[in-house]
């Protein structure tokens, strides 16, 4: 998989010292599971745990947060593109799970994403972000902080006005 998730921020923001680590994690981040791998390192695993009497699935509440996550942070990424992040993850784990090329299971698993959880895990990298800065992710002795300024557009009807 080729896929890059922030392929546009630049790693020379942290100087040539940290240009190694950025690419490697670059390089992790291309696969779902080392996508994973870093999104635990401020989200645990754990909040995204099975509920009780939830039968065993293939789009776990974890999987299926880090595909989406994956499928945000990937311009123009479909649904289709998400699951095969999904099955390039499971061959690469050596687990011998069929993932069916369909959507819809993953689309299904998407929408049991309570907003609640969602919630708590965008506070928990907000919490991480704040504690984070140490001397050597400072560029120039300042934070450097990255904003995504996302738009939404609806129509212009009274039930929208309403609400």
């Amino acid at each position: 998989m080729n896929t890059l998730y922030l392929n546009g921020f630049l790693s020379r923001l942290f100087g040539r010292q940290g240009e190694a680590e950025a690419q490697a994690l670059r390089a992790k981040a291309r696969r779902l599971d080392g996508l994973a791998g870093l999104v635990s390192r401020f989200i645990p695993e754990n909040l995204f745990a099975a509920q009780p009497n939830t039968r065993e699935r293939i789009y776990t509440s974890w999987v299926s947060f880090c595909a989406f996550l994956g499928q945000v942070l990937q311009r123009g990424a479909s649904c289709q593109v998400a699951v095969r992040q999904v099955q390039a993850m499971y061959l690469a784990q050596g687990d011998e799970i069929a993932v069916d090329d369909r959507t819809g299971g993953y689309c299904q698993a998407r929408k049991r994403l309570s907003k609640e959880t969602l919630y708590t895990a965008f506070t928990r990298v907000a919490q991480w972000c704040a504690n984070r800065p140490r001397k050597e992710d400072l560029w120039q002795g300042r934070v450097v902080k990255v904003m995504d300024v996302c738009g939404l557009s609806m129509p212009d009807t009274d039930a929208n006005r309403a609400v």
